[in-house]
């Protein structure tokens, strides 16, 4: 093979030889005679020289080390040791890395190390297979307009620098074009291939000469990047070494897209946990809230109090109200938050929102729209104000003391299953017509790190922030089964971009009739396992002049009502309780009643299992605290205006 392809070293134990091609010799700065007048460990760095020594006593193997250069520095060689007869001889190539060697293994095992890890590991096999050569992944940049640098260890970190952010084009360079056409691409010299035209100071920081680029793909087909083996003189690859590197390209495309999809199980999974948790607090801190503010109330309502404690009984309602919105919170920050969907026309929304929020925005934020008309989702109203309402807040303040814009856009999209794959979005996500929300800012921006920690809870970049906004839109986000993306640039703004199925028919609403207060006399019975809240229930339903029987647990819930079905108008059932649960209940009442009016009581409730009791004819649902008003208001609206015998 032609030296300057392959500069190598040639040394034999038997006759002393020692033989360095031209190439190598020059950078080695000896003569052929004066390496042979030492033996090879003379030369090898004294950290290396305990592997060099193994390996040559072993008569076999692949080591890499140092070798000394008539300059005092370092060259990295790679050597093959191997044993013919009674002679061995060893046969080296720079590896162009200082880096501590590392033993060859298979790409496909390294999936416990980290993303750059296996690039890198995977770009010292291709080396290791081609003698003399330098590799370097480059991949699609998260915007998919340029190239970022996903492992080159053999190669200068200023070429890596020069080629970050490098557009993707049908005539940029090796790779930038590999990506464009999604084919291989050969240039055999870059000083006179046109596609290097304009990237010649970049190649001859790193003293490239040729360079032979395979695109990495996904599954679909999506081009992630490219696989660069580059030469220091000028050459073309052979047959085989084009397929390595299509094989290599292969297999790193698999892991880019595994760590993918680890990465978006990890995320489910990290709110999978975080809704369990916020589902437990929820519950146990409402029934808390309950018992406050139903005692609250019921001392407001008594002639005994004092008028001195009013105001003092009314700022405790106040507060617990306050803390039943943290709570609530929470549960939206988990995806688990409560939901009453109906069709929302968003372009009048916003428009609404904007007239709200720019009293309230910095002077230096411009809030521009750029609205299409009829585009309607699905949703639930508050907790959509409260999506725009953040994003348009966060993009304010990413403007901060600058003059700059805040954009909303909406739009219709299409998005199929091969555009879900390559944003790289939820794989959940049903194919079809979406709405395009995106809030745009030209502000501060934000680094990679940041933007991939902005929708964890409580986690701020402002000192007295709580960081449960941006948590909360993705909450809602997921409890709707939409999705959420975000683009930023360190100084150059973010992106914010919520797609969502688009309805096409406005809901029609039934026009609502006052309900009047529940008459004296309707018999209720309460189920529930907490002994506060069944008082403080039970006195608010006493105080209305209802006749009450309670009962402490669904088992029990299920004798007195079978007992006295004939004559009880509603049932308000918790949910969670021991013996018998809440859904338990509910079958066993429906089974002695089939026309049982059941209202359903719950600090927190699933709201897919809400949607199953729906179903099965469940008359309301009773979110935990309840305030006197309501609960009286939504027993009329169940109990007709008799009263059973």
């Amino acid at each position: 093979m032609p030296a300057r392809q392959y500069p190598m070293l040639i040394r034999d134990s038997s006759s002393g030889l020692a033989r360095a091609s031209a190439a190598l010799g020059q950078r080695l700065g000896y003569s052929n005679d004066e390496l042979a007048r030492e033996p090879l460990l003379h030369w090898i760095h004294p950290e290396d020289t305990p592997r060099a020594r193994a390996a040559l006593a072993a008569g076999s193997g692949i080591v890499q080390l140092r070798h000394a250069t008539r300059s005092g520095s370092w060259l990295a060689l790679t050597l093959t040791v191997r044993t013919d007869g009674h002679s061995t001889q060893v046969v080296g190539w720079p590896s162009d890395s200082l880096a501590t060697p590392e033993p060859e293994r298979d790409p496909m095992e390294a999936y416990g190390d980290s993303m750059a890890q296996m690039l890198r590991r995977m770009a010292l096999i291709v080396e290791g297979k081609n003698p003399g050569h330098r590799c370097s992944i480059l991949l699609v940049n998260a915007h998919r307009t340029g190239i970022t640098v996903g492992a080159g260890p053999s190669i200068p970190t200023e070429y890596h620098e020069a080629l970050e952010g490098m557009a993707i084009g049908p005539f940029v360079g090796s790779c930038g074009a590999a990506v464009y056409w999604n084919l291989p691409v050969v240039v055999e010299d870059v000083t006179e291939d046109p596609l290097w035209r304009d990237l010649l100071d970049v190649a001859a920081i790193a003293g490239v000469k040729a360079c032979w680029s395979q695109p990495i793909r996904g599954a679909s087909g999506e081009v992630l990047g490219a696989l660069a083996l580059y030469s220091d003189e000028p050459s073309s690859p052979t047959m085989a070494q084009m397929d390595g590197l299509e094989i290599a390209a292969h297999m790193v495309g698999v892991a880019i897209e595994r760590e993918r999809l680890e990465a978006q199980l990890r995320q489910k999974a990290k709110f999978e946990a975080l809704g369990v948790l916020a589902g437990g607090v929820a519950h146990d801190f409402n029934n808390l809230l309950a018992v406050i503010v139903g005692n609250a109330e019921l001392a407001l309502a008594t002639d005994a109090v004092a008028q001195s404690s009013l105001g003092m009984i009314q700022d405790i309602i106040r507060a617990a109200e306050g803390a039943t919105g943290i709570c609530n919170q929470m549960l939206t920050c988990a995806g688990r938050g409560y939901l009453t969907t109906e069709s929302i026309e968003c372009a009048p929304l916003i428009r609404e929102l904007s007239q709200l929020l720019q009293v309230s925005l910095s002077k230096k934020a411009v809030l521009r729209l750029d609205l299409e008309n009829d585009l309607r989702v699905l949703a639930d109203g508050s907790q959509l104000r409260q999506v725009l309402m953040n994003l348009i807040t966060n993009g304010a303040e990413a403007v901060g003391h600058r003059d700059g814009e805040v954009t909303v856009s909406t739009r219709s999209i299409d998005l199929t299953s091969e555009v879900i794959q390559q944003c790289g979005l939820d794989p959940d996500l049903t194919p079809g017509q979406y709405v395009e929300i995106a809030v745009r800012d030209t502000g501060c921006g934000m680094d990679a790190e940041t933007s991939a920690n902005i929708f964890d809870p409580f986690f701020s970049t402002k000192d007295d922030g709580r960081g449960l906004g941006l948590a909360a839109v993705m909450g809602i986000v997921r409890a709707h089964g939409w999705a959420l993306t975000v683009k930023s640039v360190p100084g150059r703004g973010t992106t914010f971009v919520v797609l969502a199925p688009r309805c096409r028919h406005a809901a029609r609403k039934a026009p609502q009739a006052a309900v009047p207060a529940p008459a004296s006399g309707t018999r209720v019975l309460v189920i529930d396992d907490e002994p506060g809240v069944l008082k403080v229930v039970a006195g608010i339903l006493k105080q209305a002049g209802m006749d009450v029987r309670t009962a402490a647990h669904g088992a029990e819930g299920v004798e007195v009502y079978r007992e006295h079905h004939g004559s009880i108008d509603c049932v308000i059932l918790d949910m969670n309780m021991p013996i018998l649960d809440g859904e338990e209940t509910f079958v066993a009442l429906r089974a002695i009643r089939p026309d049982a009016r059941v209202l359903l009581m719950s600090g927190y409730a699933e709201q897919n299992l809400l949607d199953r009791f729906r179903g099965a004819g469940l008359a309301g649902v009773l979110q935990k605290p309840i305030r006197a008003a309501t609960l009286l208001r939504e027993i009329a609206a169940v109990v007709p205006g008799h009263v059973s015998a």
